[in-house]
């Protein structure tokens, strides 16, 4: 039988990756910036509403994320200044180490003051924790909201996510690079940011699903033409 205090931590890890997951479709990626690193993720098999579900590393919220698409009608699209991306993360630093605080908080130390020390004052102490983290996210949100180019709907929607719901708070990092256009041309971009093996798979996964969209076209259809042409368009650039 699943107790309430079973159902606590459950509910909150629950709340928090249904939260971090995206769905993405078929020409869309999320490029991910590790510490001097970037990867690629087209996200998982699972399709849902049409779209592939993504589901980010639960242990790595600090990490910024983007989602990027490829369009066979923007062939000369410049790639994104990584500085600004950079610049972005600075900003993000102090958001990040809270988020990995409050990830702390209820993932882990949650369950372990109910399982050691039941539902008393400690789990009590742990909530206030939690409460306190957000609200202090909410800070430094509203201090840096111009740097992050946040308006004051964008705020005011993740400042209730977090007070409303903690584990929502956990996400801040990851919304806030999802909601930027940083990347420009993706395929410009990692040729030039990402290491060669990562830069393949990202080629080699766009000409994958050019070929399924392809397929399901006449040759005589313009858009056979133009996906045609940026097939051999990726092909220039990757060489």
């Amino acid at each position: 039988m699943v107790t309430f205090e079973l159902l606590l931590p459950i509910g909150a890890v629950g709340f928090y990756l249904f939260d971090s997951a995206a769905l993405l479709y078929g020409n869309e990626f999320i490029f991910t910036l590790h510490s001097d690193r970037w990867t690629c993720s087209e996200g998982s098999d699972l399709i849902l509403r049409g779209r592939r579900l993504y589901l980010p590393n639960p242990f790595t919220p600090q990490r910024l994320s983007f989602r990027i698409s490829w369009s066979e009608l923007k062939l000369d699209e410049p790639a994104g200044d990584v500085a600004k991306i950079l610049a972005l993360r600075r900003n993000l630093r102090p958001l990040a180490i809270l988020d990995q605080l409050l990830l702390i908080l209820i993932v882990f130390a949650m369950p372990a003051v109910i399982a050691f020390l039941g539902t008393g004052a400690a789990l009590l102490a742990v909530f206030g924790a939690c409460y306190l983290v957000a609200l202090v996210l909410i800070g430094l949100l509203y201090r840096r909201r111009s740097h992050l180019g946040l308006t004051t709907r964008q705020l005011l929607g993740l400042s209730l996510d977090s007070v409303l719901c903690p584990p929502f708070a956990i996400n801040l990092v990851r919304k806030i690079a999802l909601h930027q256009s940083l990347v420009g041309d993706p395929v410009a971009f990692a040729k030039v940011n990402f290491a060669p093996q990562d830069f393949a798979d990202l080629v080699a996964a766009i000409f994958k699903r050019l070929d399924l969209d392809m397929g399901e076209l006449d040759r005589a259809e313009e858009q056979w033409a133009q996906l045609q042409a940026y097939r051999e368009h990726l092909m220039s650039i990757s060489k």
